[in-house]
C-alpha cells in the first residue's frame, strides 16, 4: 500500500537532510532568493508547499553566510549539483514539493516518486558537514 503524507512522515524527512547537513526552506517563485533565507527557514514541512535545500550555516538566516557555504560546495562538486539516486539513476535534488502520496522532485522532467523510496533515496544526498 502507497504510503500518503503525515506530518511524521515529514519530520523523518527533515531530519534526514538535516543531518546530511542541509536546511530546507520554503520557496515562492515571486521572493528573491536573500527573503527566502530571511524569512522561510522550515521547521516542518506541508503538503502542498515548494521547498529548496541550502547547505547549513552557523546563521541559517544570512543570505552571506549560506551563498559563501553553497559557493564552497559547489566548488567541492566541481560545479555539479547535489543528487539523489533514485533506482539507477542520479536526480539533481535542489528542491521538493510534497504531495498527498509522493514527493515531486523539482528538475525540468518533475520526477515524482512515492515517499518511502524518496525517504531512502536521501541516503545518497552529499553529507555538507
Amino acid at each position: 500500500m502507497v504510503q500518503p503524507y503525515s506530518s511524521e512522515l515529514a519530520k523523518e524527512m527533515l531530519d534526514i537532510i538535516n543531518q546530511k547537513g542541509w536546511n530546507v526552506y520554503k520557496s515562492h517563485d515571486l521572493m528573491k532568493a536573500e527573503d527566502i533565507i530571511r524569512q522561510n527557514l522550515a521547521q516542518s514541512l506541508e503538503v502542498g508547499e515548494k521547498y529548496v535545500l541550502l547547505p547549513v550555516a552557523d546563521d541559517p538566516k544570512d543570505p552571506k553566510q549560506i551563498f559563501d557555504t553553497l559557493e564552497r560546495l559547489a566548488q567541492k562538486l566541481d560545479r555539479g549539483m547535489p543528487s539523489i539516486k533514485l533506482g539507477n539513476n542520479y536526480y539533481p535534488l535542489t528542491g521538493f514539493t510534497l504531495m498527498e502520496y509522493g514527493v515531486k522532485i523539482h528538475t525540468p522532467e518533475g520526477v515524482v516518486t512515492y515517499y518511502d523510496i524518496f525517504v531512502r533515496a536521501l541516503d545518497s544526498l552529499i553529507q555538507t558537514r
